[in-house]
């Protein structure tokens, strides 16, 4: 091994060692002692996700939203969806993208205050907005969808109920929502927010409709297999009265 090649191998080492001390400390104190706009916050400026595109993680990569960008516009005009209400909007880095293929009037929201304050000085415009948002406490502005991308597999199930128990309250028209596609052997597990799991919504305790109105690939390898399931409020708001 040359003096380089070796260099090289040990500030990888150094590197695998320093990402999962963060981890560990994420997942024994700031996971189960902050509250969500904390965790959430911290996890932005500390590049938790460690990647190198979006501070919002790998899965807001142009690589990884590539059939969104291609197939979206194609959902937009057959439900006649002219305002999307975008919650977490994270940075903004593939969805800013996605608006210059489609005439929508979009609002961003996200918990991490910085963030906004970000996106609104770099993309607010006539029909782009960017306001403070906690999914799981605020009311849900007018829209005609509202995309809930990579988040609920972040929450815990309390969280979730209480999120979707907030979009029923609304009068946005539809949700779409990432679902990660599982085995048939798959079981739901609980995790505390900020953390992260395989979250089929499908199956017990959410039991959303197994028949979306529409589905989008959401990823791509070597991400696990996940879709976007366009549903109606109403499917929703039945779905939780089971």
């Amino acid at each position: 091994m040359n003096k380089y090649h070796y260099i090289k191998q040990r500030k990888s080492f150094i590197y695998y060692l320093r990402f999962k001390i963060i981890r560990l400390i994420y997942d024994l104190f700031i996971f189960n002692f902050l509250p969500k706009k904390k965790i959430f916050t911290s996890i932005w400026k500390n590049n938790y996700w460690a990647d190198s595109e979006s501070v919002s993680g790998p899965g807001s990569t142009l690589e990884q939203t590539r059939y969104l960008l291609n197939n979206l516009p194609n959902l937009f005009e057959k439900f006649k969806i002219r305002t999307i209400f975008d919650a977490p909007c994270g940075d903004f880095n593939w969805m800013s993208h996605l608006l210059k293929k489609v005439d929508l009037t979009y609002v961003g929201g996200d918990i991490v205050n910085e963030l906004i304050n970000r996106n609104n000085k770099l993309f607010a415009s006539d029909k782009i907005k960017f306001t403070e948002f906690d999914l799981t406490m605020n009311d849900f502005p007018k829209a005609d969808l509202w995309l809930c991308r990579h988040i609920l597999f972040h929450f815990s199930d309390r969280d979730i109920f209480m999120t979707l128990r907030k979009f029923c309250d609304s009068d946005i028209k539809y949700i779409l929502v990432t679902n990660c596609i599982t085995g048939k052997n798959f079981r739901n597990k609980n995790i505390r927010t900020g953390s992260w799991r395989l979250l089929n919504l499908t199956l017990a305790p959410f039991n959303l409709p197994l028949k979306p109105l529409y589905k989008v690939i959401d990823s791509v390898s070597p991400a696990p297999p996940m879709e976007l399931y366009l549903y109606s409020r109403k499917q929703i708001i039945d779905s939780l009265k089971k």
